[in-house]
Parts: C-alpha cells; sequence; structure tokens
C-alpha cells in the first residue's frame, strides 16, 4: 500500500535502521580506505603494490555494486531482512577466506567477488529499508549516519595501525572477521516498515475513535466498512503493481535526465572511492614519510567530519537540493585534485587534502539522497541501477587506472584519470542545468 509522508515513522525503530546503515559502511566501504595499511605489504610481495591493490579495489567495487543492481530485482520479492541476512553471510564467510588467502587470484576470489556479492545485498537493503522509514528526516538521518561513518573513518586506521604493530597480519584479519559478523545484527534491525506504520495508524485510528464518541456517540460501523473497503481495494491492486514495477526498469533507461543523473552520480562516487584506495600508496611513492602520510589523511578525514556536520545542521534547519549540493562538490574536487599535483611541497599537498576532504562529503553523503529526491517511488529500482553504473565504471576506471600507471610510470598522471571522469559528469550536468533553464524561461 502506497505511503505519504505522514504515515512514515519519521523515527523509532528508523533509528536503529540508521545505525544498521553505518554497520554496513565498517565492514564494506570504509576498509578500503586502509586497504593499502592492511594488504600494501602482501600485495608488494606479490609483484606490483600499485597494480594489485588497483584491480583488488576496482573488482571489489564492481561487484559490489553490481549485486547491488541485481538485489534491486530481489527486494521485488523478499524483504530487506532477508536479503540483508544473506548479504551480511556471504561477507562474513569472504572475510574468513580472506583469511587463507595466499595468493592473488584466491583474494580476489574471496575479498573482491565474495566481499562485493555480500556488501551489495546489504547496502542496497539498507538504504532503501532507510528510505522507507524517513521522508521529512531522510536529509538530516543520512547526514547523522555519514558523520558516525566519517568519525570512525578517522579513527579505524589508527586502531589498523596498531593491530597490525601487536598483533601482525594474520591475527589482524581475524579482527576483520570479528568485525564483519556485526552485519548478522544490521540485518536483522531490518523490520518491514509495516510493523512500525500499524502502531502509528493505530494511535491514529485511536484519536479518531475517541473523538467520534465524544462528538457524536455513534457507533463507527461506517467507518469499519469503508476501511474494509479499502483493503480490499489495495488487495485488489497488487497486480498491477506488480506489473508497474516489472516495466519501470525500462522506463527509467528511457529517460535521459536519469541516464545523466545516474551516470553522473556513479563517475563521481568511483572515482573518489578508487582515490582514497590508492592515496595512501601515492603518497608513498612520493617520497612522504609515513607521519607525513598519517598526518595528511588525518587532515583530510577531520576536514570531512567538519562538513559533514554542517551538513546535519544545515540540513536539520533548512531544505536542500542535493543535486546542487553534489554538483558543487563535484567541481570543487576537480579543481582540487589539479591543485594537489602542481607542487611537490608537504604544505600545498596537505592544504589540497584539506580542501577535499570538504568536498567529499558533498559527493559521498547525497548520493542516495540525489535518487531519492527524484525517484522515491521506485527508490530501489534507481539505485539498484545506480550500483550497476558504479560497477562498469569502477571496472573500467581500474583498467585506464592501471595502463596509465604502466605507460607513464607517474603517480600525478594516473589519479588524474578520476579527475577527468569527474569533468564528464561536470560537463554533462552543466549541459542539462543550462537547457532546463532556457527550457523554463
Amino acid at each position: 500500500m502506497e505511503k505519504n509522508c505522514e504515515q512514515v515513522p519519521e523515527g523509532g525503530w528508523g533509528y536503529l535502521v540508521m545505525v544498521s546503515v553505518f554497520i554496513v559502511h565498517l565492514t564494506a566501504v570504509i576498509p578500503f580506505s586502509t586497504f593499502g595499511l592492511i594488504f600494501g605489504d602482501f600485495m608488494a610481495s606479490l609483484g606490483n603494490e600499485t597494480s594489485g591493490t588497483t584491480l583488488a579495489l576496482s573488482i571489489a567495487i564492481a561487484c559490489s555494486c553490481i549485486t547491488g543492481f541485481l538485489s534491486s530485482f530481489l527486494l521485488k520479492k523478499y524483504t530487506y531482512r532477508q536479503v540483508g541476512f544473506t548479504g551480511a553471510c556471504i561477507q562474513c564467510l569472504s572475510m574468513v577466506l580472506v583469511l587463507f588467502a595466499k595468493n592473488l587470484f584466491l583474494f580476489i576470489i574471496s575479498y573482491s567477488i565474495m566481499g562485493g556479492l555480500g556488501s551489495g545485498l546489504m547496502v542496497t537493503a539498507a538504504f532503501s529499508s532507510l528510505n522507507e522509514y524517513f521522508h521529512k528526516k531522510l536529509n538530516l538521518i543520512a547526514g547523522v549516519a555519514q558523520l558516525m561513518i566519517t568519525v570512525f573513518t578517522m579513527i579505524y586506521p589508527l586502531l589498523i595501525a596498531y593491530s597490525m604493530k601487536n598483533l601482525g597480519f594474520f591475527y589482524t584479519k581475524g579482527v576483520l572477521v570479528v568485525i564483519s559478523f556485526s552485519n548478522i545484527f544490521a540485518a536483522w534491525a531490518l523490520h518491514p516498515v509495516e510493523w512500525h506504520i500499524k502502531h502509528f495508524e493505530g494511535r491514529e485510528l485511536l484519536q479518531e475513535t475517541k473523538s467520534t464518541l465524544n462528538n457524536c456517540k455513534k457507533p463507527l460501523l461506517r467507518e469499519e466498512g469503508e476501511r474494509e473497503k479499502i483493503i480490499q481495494l489495495s488487495e485488489a491492486t497488487k497486480p498491477n503493481e506488480d506489473i508497474n514495477n516489472k516495466t519501470s526498469t525500462l522506463s527509467l533507461l528511457k529517460s535521459p535526465k536519469f541516464l545523466n543523473i545516474v551516470i553522473g552520480c556513479a563517475i563521481c562516487f568511483s572515482s573518489d572511492n578508487l582515490f582514497i584506495g590508492l592515496i595512501r600508496l601515492v603518497l608513498n611513492d612520493l617520497g612522504f614519510n609515513i607521519l607525513d602520510i598519517a598526518t595528511m589523511s588525518m587532515v583530510h578525514f577531520a576536514c570531512d567530519l567538519v562538513s559533514r556536520i554542517i551538513y546535519v545542521v544545515v540540513s536539520a534547519l533548512y531544505p536542500i537540493k542535493n543535486r546542487y549540493v553534489f554538483f558543487v562538490g563535484t567541481l570543487v574536487t576537480i579543481v582540487f585534485r589539479i591543485v594537489f599535483v602542481l607542487h611537490d611541497n608537504y604544505l600545498w599537498r596537505i592544504l589540497s587534502l584539506a580542501i577535499l576532504g570538504f568536498a567529499r562529503c558533498c559527493i559521498q553523503t547525497p548520493y542516495s539522497l540525489v535518487l531519492s529526491e527524484e525517484y522515491r517511488d521506485d527508490f530501489s529500482t534507481a539505485l539498484g541501477l545506480f550500483m550497476l553504473a558504479s560497477g562498469i565504471i569502477s571496472l573500467i576506471l581500474g583498467q585506464i587506472t592501471n595502463y596509465v600507471k604502466n605507460f607513464t610510470n607517474n603517480d600525478a598522471m594516473f589519479l588524474q584519470v578520476f579527475t577527468v571522469a569527474m569533468i564528464i559528469t561536470a560537463i554533462s550536468w552543466s549541459i542539462e542545468f543550462i537547457y532546463r533553464l532556457i527550457k523554463k524561461k
């Protein structure tokens, strides 16, 4: 049954769903930022550290995103909990297998393919569930979840470094296995929103009953009969809803606006994730020591955290058009990615990374909200198509990056592959905005 904004809980159990979104990111996304710290020496022992890292990360992101697309179809047949629980089990199994992976082939099978499969199912289920629980507060709640993610992104490298130093490589992987089991709780928390809407509607019905008894002193047989008719009518329209679900994907793919939004978001999202995964390796190759790299990373994520706090506060006070926020973040990222490679001195690099940290919030926080604003009624399908596009683009960018790295042997050049990709998005979105403005006038 279709739910309007007044029927959505806007809180209650939805806050636990917000925690589930955080847990999913904790196990599926945040580890990308420490991939080089954990597996750098392992990749180096197998050959080229940069190529191995790029290959493993791009395949992991691609599998996660493509699975996210496929899970949008599963969500039409199964509940968020069922899909999320399946993903959680696969994710846990993948981390157990990583413990015993001794070569690149086995590592990619366990970490990249199986891990990507599990995380794709969990991310789609968690975000779709959050979109059901919140409408009016969705910007604020998503911002709070991203704020929690950023705080832990700052702490996570320190915990991993401590674990690597005191426990070693094998037992650090064991810690990751233990963390991955938190996904079981995250999946369990994805209750169907109808369970909590019933309580909400029940309170309304109780108020209506009391009001009617006080004012009219008449039985509610007619109202109850009408309510029964409404329920029967909604049951009768279910086949039509199923038909609409089957054609929704095709309808979205026929929309130039949707394709522009999804491909643009996917390019920027994939570029940012790959950039974060590789930046530590690049800074190391540029000659910066561990302390310098740790300081730069801390400044980058601290600025990201401050930016997300600002986003949460502004979202609570004013309505935000998330697509414009995403667009501005893309423009700032393009400029300061170019600035980052212009000079080699420490101060220049750290200032550039600080501003990139501020801009990162504008890409990582609102990407799902851009889809929710435009396609709320078919959010799971829109999110699935976005993840499919992200997966394909991640694979393409990973291969292009490896080619540019091998051809130029220049770290600054292969980083700019991600910048060029984001420039394509900026141009296509600018053309759409200008066209809409001219058409409106």
